[in-house]
């Protein structure tokens, strides 16, 4: 292997009071298996960086410890839920936000945004905190980290592939030392239905308005059966009470108790961290003049959706 076939420079995101022309470099270089190569590829990146005055760190990543340990990195994110409120902490959402979406998302740490059904203000958006990240991987028994690939699909949401190594490179300096495998949307969901991955990167709309969809197949116990966790099979994590509140919503007609039972299930659901949520991403849609269209939040692009004005 060349010392510079596998090497990845990622923009630095900062805390959102640094200029953007002040913004440094992550440099994530693979442990070789040739380690006379090594060497070579640190004073390559390293002159590269300089040329362009940039701030930089040099991350050297095991790659045994990234592409051996799947099981393992499995195991541990499903068993310990500090180890997924690290990961989530080490996540600079708001960085995202800004130097990716282009202002274009809302961070959050729920399942429905602001103003549809099932929204609970009560649950907070985790803050940005590596320091924090590292102490409850500490805490957790692993104060070097470990290593993970972070699957996700590079043509289905905006900027997928973008946040994909953005985020590999947030955990890979909290000590999660992460490689990126992104691939079209085809043969990613088609994987991610066998449960091929370790951690994935994807993303779910209500079709309905309301939070069931997400509670059943996202925070329920997979059970196929009866339509829960069927799609993206979520069955290493498991509330029996959560289970029992889900289930009270879907038969209750009163709207005002069904939300009362969503925000009750995801104020349970959510502290155990089932999934580490992103950001509620912002839609965009442009029309002519004198047209006017009613977007909806499964992102379809209906032509009775438009009207004249």
């Amino acid at each position: 292997m060349s010392p510079t076939s596998d090497t990845r420079i990622y923009p630095d995101l900062d805390d959102g009071t640094t200029p953007p022309r002040l913004c440094g470099l992550t440099i994530v270089l693979p442990c070789f298996n040739e380690a006379e190569n090594l060497p070579d590829a640190v004073q390559l990146a390293t002159v590269a960086a300089e040329r362009w005055a940039l701030k930089h760190e040099i991350v050297i990543v095991d790659d045994g410890s990234t592409d051996d340990t799947a099981a393992e990195a499995t195991e541990l994110i499903v068993r310990d839920p500090r180890i997924r409120r690290a990961l989530s902490m080490a996540i600079n959402r708001e960085g995202l936000k800004d130097h990716i979406m282009d202002g274009f998302a809302a961070p959050t740490g729920q399942l429905m945004p602001a103003g549809l059904s099932g929204y609970e203000p009560a649950i907070p958006v985790d803050p940005y905190d590596p320091e924090r990240a590292k102490k409850l991987l500490a805490d957790a028994g692993y104060p070097s980290g470990f290593g993970l690939t972070l699957h996700g699909p590079n043509n289905r949401y905006v900027n997928d592939a973008k946040l994909a190594e953005a985020i590999a490179q947030m955990w890979t300096r909290i000590g999660v030392k992460t490689q990126v495998d992104v691939m079209p949307a085809a043969t990613y969901f088609s994987r991610a239905l066998r449960a091929e991955f370790t951690i994935r990167l994807t993303g779910w709309a209500s079709d309905t308005g309301e939070a069931s969809s997400n509670l059943t197949e996202l925070v329920a116990s997979s059970n196929p059966d009866k339509g829960r966790g069927a799609v993206f099979m979520p069955d290493k994590y498991a509330n029996p009470r959560v289970d029992t509140i889900i289930e009270q919503a879907l038969a209750t007609i009163d709207t005002e108790k069904r939300e009362s039972l969503y925000r009750e299930a995801e104020r349970l659901a959510m502290p155990d961290m089932p999934i580490i949520p992103l950001h509620h991403q912002v839609n965009i849609w442009a029309v002519r003049k004198g047209l006017t269209f009613h977007a909806r939040i499964i992102e379809r692009t209906n032509a009775w959706d438009i009207e004249p004005q």
